[in-house]
C-alpha cells in the first residue's frame, strides 16, 4: 500500500471453485447515469433473494452497460427467468442477459469486447507479459532497444496529450498537470507523487514511485526509464512548445527510494 492506495484487480470475470455463480449483462436506457437509485433497485431484487454478489462493474457508454456477478449456491433452485424479469421490469433498465458459466465455479461477461478507455482500444498485459516484450527484448537487442523505447514513448506521450488530455483539461496547464498524474496512474504505469514545472523557463521535475519499467531491472546500475521518459519527452514538448530534454536523474532499478526525471 502506498499513501493509502491499495491494488484494484481488474476483471469482467469471478473465481470460486465449486460454487454456482450466474451472471447479468444490463443495457440501460439514455439517461440512466444520471438517474437516482437505479442501481439501488436493482441491488434490492438480489437482497429479495439472499444472493450475494460477487463481482459487478459499469461500462462508462451512454446508453450504458453493467455486469454482475452473483453466487447462487444456496439457492440453486432459483428461477432466474423471474429474477431477470424482475430486473428488466426497472425503469431505465432496456434490456437484460443471463450469463451462464462456462464450468461451475467459474464466470466471465462474453458481452464486452473490446477494452476501450476514451472510446480507443485498449490491450491489459500481466507484468510477465510486459517484461517478456521490453525485458527479453532488450537482452537479445542490445542497447540499441533503449533508444526505440524512448521513441516509442515519446510517441505516445505526444499524441496522448492532443487527442486526451487536452479534451479534459483545456489548455490550463496546472490542470494538464493534473490529469497526466491521473492516467499516469490509471493505466498503471506508476504514480506520480510531484511534478514541480516552470511555463517561462519550460523546465519541470517530475518524482515517480513504483515506475513499472525501472521495477522490471531492480538491480542495474543505471537509470532504466527510457520508455517513460520517451512519454514524458513527448508530453512535455506538447505543453510547452517546443522540443524537450528528458533526463532520469534518480531511478529505483539503481537503489533510489524514486525515480525523477528532469525536463528542460
Amino acid at each position: 500500500m502506498i499513501n493509502g492506495r491499495v491494488p484494484f484487480n481488474f476483471g469482467l470475470y469471478a473465481c470460486k471453485p465449486n460454487k454456482k455463480l450466474i451472471g447479468i449483462h444490463i443495457k440501460f436506457g439514455v439517461g440512466a447515469v444520471d438517474a437516482v437509485g437505479v442501481l439501488h433497485q436493482i441491488t434490492s431484487i438480489f437482497k429479495q433473494y439472499d444472493l450475494p454478489i460477487i463481482n459487478m462493474g459499469i461500462s462508462q457508454n451512454e446508453p450504458s452497460y453493467a455486469f454482475i456477478f452473483l453466487d447462487i449456491s444456496e439457492n440453486e433452485s432459483l428461477d432466474v427467468k423471474e429474477l431477470t424479469s424482475k430486473i428488466e421490469n426497472i425503469p431505465f433498465v432496456d434490456d437484460v442477459k443471463l450469463i451462464e458459466p462456462p464450468f461451475r465455479g467459474f464466470i466471465f461477461d462474453p458481452y464486452f469486447f473490446p477494452f476501450k478507455i476514451r472510446g480507443e482500444r485498449a490491450l491489459i498485459f500481466l507484468r510477465r507479459t510486459y517484461e517478456g516484450l521490453i525485458k527479453l527484448t532488450r537482452e537479445k537487442i542490445g542497447s540499441g532497444f533503449k533508444a526505440i523505447l524512448f521513441h516509442i514513448g515519446f510517441d505516445i506521450g505526444f499524441h496522448v496529450f492532443k487527442k486526451a488530455h487536452i479534451h479534459i483539461a483545456g489548455k490550463d496547464p496546472r490542470k494538464l498537470i493534473e490529469t497526466v498524474k491521473a492516467f499516469f496512474q490509471l493505466l498503471g504505469y506508476g504514480i506520480i507523487r510531484e511534478i514541480t514545472f516552470d511555463m517561462d523557463k519550460s523546465e519541470a521535475i517530475v518524482k515517480v514511485d513504483k515506475c513499472f519499467e525501472c521495477e522490471m531491472l531492480i538491480g542495474s546500475k543505471e537509470a532504466e526509464a527510457h520508455f517513460v521518459r520517451g512519454m514524458f519527452a513527448g508530453w512535455f514538448s506538447q505543453l510547452f512548445g517546443k522540443k524537450v530534454n528528458v533526463i532520469e536523474t534518480k531511478c529505483i532499478a539503481k537503489g533510489d527510494e524514486y525515480c525523477e526525471f528532469h525536463v528542460s
